[in-house]
This record gives C-alpha cells, structure tokens and sequence, in this order.
C-alpha cells in the first residue's frame, strides 16, 4: 500500500515534493523490507512510535495495523464477567478465566451486549493506539484513513484467530510461527476518537469506499491496455477488493476516516450513509 500511495501522487508533483514520509516500524526485518520496496519511491523515515513522528500536519494511512494490535476478553458466567486467560494443561496452552469477575463490567459494555447469555465472549482493545492519532491530528490538523478487517458496531464474539501457511491455525500452538490477528470493532475506534475531540467519518466497507473512489473505471482504463492474461489479472483483483462473500475483502473489510474537528467532509466516506448504500443529500 505504501508504495502504491506514493506512486498515485506523482500526478501530484508539487504534492509529492512537499511531503515527507514517515513509517512506524519495529521490527528491523520489515523495515528492511521496506527500504527495498521503497528505495525509489521517497526518501523515508522510521520511527518506533507515533508519537516520536516529528511535529505538523498529518496524512496517516493505517492499514492492517489495528488487527495486529493485543486484545482483552471477558467470558460471562453465571457470576459475571471474567477475564479471559491463558493458562498451561499439561506443559501446553490452553484457554481459562479469571477467578474473580471483573468488577462492574456491566457498565462499559455496549448496550446490546450486556443482556448477552452465559458463554458469550466480548473482545476489546486498550484505546492507547487510536487517542495517540486523533489526539495528533485535534491538535496539529490532517487526516488518517484507517482500513482493516473487522466489524462496523461493537458486538460479542471471539475473533482471535492465527494464519500459518495461508490457512487458519490455532493461535496456542506453535507460538510465534503464525500471523495472530483480531477483528477491530470500528464503533468502538470512532467513539474513542471523538471522545478525544476528533471528527470521524464512516465507517464504511471497503467495497464502498473503492468503488466511490472510481476503482472500477480505473480497471476498465488499465483492462483496455492489458494482454488478455493481464486483464483476467485486473479483473480478478476487482472483484477481490470489491466484492463481498468470504473469499473476497470487500465487505469484509472496513474504512474508517479521522480528522482535525474542522475538516468536515473526506471522499467517499463523508457523505455516504452505510445504512443504504447511497450518498447523503
């Protein structure tokens, strides 16, 4: 993506001459990578952390970042709300709870969650991550687009969940040899950014989003100049970005816009109501 973003705003030279990029890294393997993918696109520099990102406006593209951040569980009971654990059966990782319940959890859960039946399972993620951005971008103005694969209203469930060798693993065995991951509950990031004092906009599906953008008249373009191979290519890319079902990212996958409180409008989220598929008047 990062590469991609850059190369889209060559149509912009004067835009493309202002910025500079940076990119939040910790891991030196990935950031070598980077720099590779990188090395003719932009001058490039790595960070630990947002907030050690060097002070100003701000365009921030989030993409699969939420999904890989750490989550909490709680499991209902018949005495509550307990902590979700993980625990060792016989030298090997398995599933358990707390002993005590989580003190008046009642009261932070979502509304249509907190008649939920015994065995319902609710995921959160620490606020930390999404009030470092908004804050940043309340305070010193720009704009973050947040995609990632999750939920558009806070509900129950379990999403945790390992990939290994491009299928599903069980994310307690074979502990740092899979990809484990998260579904982000996007309700819950807009309303802590706006708590901040943020102004949001979406979410929507990525389908949406895309296809709001012109992405399919961009493939009809690049389809016209393309060998037959090459067209079947783009247009199976389409429908993996756009369509919806579980073999394809567009449903599945959501945006979300954030921005300083006096940017009223983002494209293709702003003015498009989720609720049925169509711009606002």
């Amino acid at each position: 993506m990062r590469a991609a973003a850059l190369r889209a705003i060559r149509i912009l030279p004067a835009f493309h001459e202002a910025i500079t990029v940076h990119l939040v890294e910790t891991s030196p393997a990935l950031r070598d990578k980077q720099r590779a993918k990188l090395a003719d696109a932009a001058e490039v520099e790595w960070h630990e952390r947002i907030e050690d990102i060097p002070e100003g406006p701000a365009i921030i593209l989030a993409n699969e970042f939420f999904d890989a951040l750490p989550v909490h569980q709680a499991v209902k009971t018949e005495t509550g709300w307990h902590e979700r654990v993980i625990a060792l059966d016989d030298d090997i990782f398995a599933y358990d709870v707390a002993r005590e319940p989580i003190p008046r959890f009642e009261v932070l859960l979502p509304p249509q969650v907190r008649a939920a039946p015994v065995g319902t399972i609710f995921e959160w993620r620490p606020d930390t991550e999404i009030m470092t951005i908004a804050r940043r971008l309340r305070d010193q103005g720009g704009a973050a687009l947040i995609i990632d694969y999750g939920h558009v209203r806070s509900d129950a469930g379990d999403t945790f969940q390992a990939i290994a060798r491009h299928g599903f693993a069980n994310p307690l065995r074979r502990a740092g040899e899979a990809d484990v991951t998260a579904h982000v509950d996007f309700e819950a990031l807009a309303r802590a950014a706006q708590d901040i004092g943020a102004r949001t906009h979406g979410p929507v599906e990525q389908g949406a989003f895309l296809t709001r953008l012109g992405i399919e008249t961009r493939a009809q373009t690049l389809m016209k100049n393309a060998s037959e191979d090459g067209a079947q290519a783009i247009a199976a890319a389409l429908r993996r970005l756009t369509a919806g079902g579980k073999e394809n990212m567009g449903s599945l996958f959501k945006v979300l816009g954030i921005s300083h409180p006096s940017i009223e409008t983002l494209a293709a989220l702003s003015d498009y109501d989720p609720a049925n598929g169509a711009s606002r008047p």
